[in-house]
């Protein structure tokens, strides 16, 4: 027979996996809607038309437009709905940093809630500062509207709680657009190879940074070796690299 206190001990324990279990039905249910809104985006009808018909259907064009809202309108109005649904579900407190994330991700799918969206992942990174996906997208909003050294900050905090290739990559570009006094730091996808090896975007990225090198460092051979090696190794890694413009267009520069 169990004593007092390790039954009290078991219950709690018992709690406590159930209420882990509820939050990972219900942040499922968010992931779902997050989903669901994403695929009413793409799924929207395109205003642009072929030049060569602009003229012959420009009045049939002219009556269509204004029977129904803007794009832009209807999808911030299925964004609201969304965010309402949303917000019926319940989350137990450790569970609201990540659902704070998907929040945020339902508010950045219109122009309209990317405020709003920082903001709840400010608060994510408060509520759960060991979450890493938060940290990472708060960065890209900050960077997104021109603060490159809060996006740096945060790719940082990410980095802070533990090691991540993504965050390794999102860093370096971010040091790379700060400009030259930066760019021996911006190696950091360095780090994300030794991190993930087999990830050709670690391997991209390190290429990047060591183009933006040879450009800064007075261009010489040394230099243009290092900024050719990561080409191969990616494509070999993952040959789906292959089908990267970019990469080629690093290789011809």
């Amino acid at each position: 027979m169990a004593a007092p206190g390790e039954e009290e001990e078991e219950a709690a324990a018992a709690a406590e996996a159930e209420e882990g279990d509820d939050d990972e039905k219900a942040l499922k249910k968010l992931e779902d809607l997050v989903t669901e809104l994403y695929r009413f985006r793409d799924c929207l009808p395109q205003k642009e038309r072929p030049a060569h018909d602009a003229d012959a259907r420009e009045a049939d064009a002219r009556e269509a437009d204004a029977a129904l809202p803007p794009a832009a309108t209807l999808l911030a109005d299925e964004m609201e709905k969304t965010l309402r649904l949303m917000d019926e579900i319940e989350v137990s407190p450790q569970g609201r940093g990540r659902a704070l994330v998907l929040r945020a991700r339902a508010l950045g799918v219109s122009p309209a809630g990317r405020g709003r969206a920082e903001e709840a992942l400010s608060r994510a990174v408060k509520l759960a500062p060991g979450l890493g996906p938060a940290w990472l997208r708060l960065g890209e909003a900050r960077w997104q509207r021109g603060d490159v050294e809060g996006a740096r900050a945060c790719f940082a905090g990410a980095l802070a709680h533990g090691e991540d290739a993504e965050a390794r990559r999102l860093l370096s570009m971010a040091l790379r657009a700060g400009g030259r006094g930066a760019l021996r730091e911006s190696l950091a996808p360095e780090a994300a190879v030794r991190c993930a090896p087999t990830d050709g975007r670690s391997w991209y990225v390190l290429g990047n940074a060591y183009v933006s090198l040879f450009f800064a460092g007075g261009q010489s051979p040394d230099a243009a070796r290092r900024a050719l090696g990561p080409t191969p190794r990616r494509e070999r890694v993952n040959p789906e690299a292959a089908n990267n413009p970019d990469l080629h267009l690093n290789r011809a520069t």
